[in-house]
């Protein structure tokens, strides 16, 4: 049985992978148009803040501080790995919670482009072929 090489092509053009601008909202699954949705709101945030929050319990050094009898400070640090170092930034109490949630957005974000890297993954993946059952 020969096969119709204008509808093969067609075909064929329907799975071909978009590069470039051309690929529109319209043209993308709902999942992939929602985690792009919650990416941006997420981006027009107050703050992203990569890196790990670590709890401290710090000795002072001050005389007659407390610290000295056993009661230690509860501090905050962000640690991240910056150009193969291990960084830490000290976050005092006034800055706690904004910066808490500024890591939780970075890691919300982080989810969220990991996903969309995996639609992506499976379309160059599948480029060339229909996918199955269509």
């Amino acid at each position: 049985m020969a096969v119709d090489s204008r509808s093969k092509a067609s075909v064929m053009s329907r799975y071909a992978l978009r590069m470039g601008n051309d690929f529109s909202r319209a043209e993308m699954s709902p999942r992939e148009r929602e985690l792009r949705s919650r990416a941006a709101q997420l981006l027009a945030t107050e703050g992203l803040l990569h890196g790990n929050i670590v709890e401290r319990q710090v000795l002072c050094g001050r005389k007659g501080c407390r610290c000295e009898r056993g009661e230690k400070h509860a501090t905050v640090y962000v640690y991240r790995r910056q150009g193969g170092k291990m960084r830490q930034l000290y976050v005092g109490k006034v800055h706690d919670a904004a910066v808490r949630r500024w890591v939780e957005q970075d890691k919300q974000l982080r989810a969220l482009l990991e996903e969309i890297w995996e639609i992506h993954w499976a379309r160059v993946k599948g480029h060339g072929r229909p996918p199955k059952g269509g």
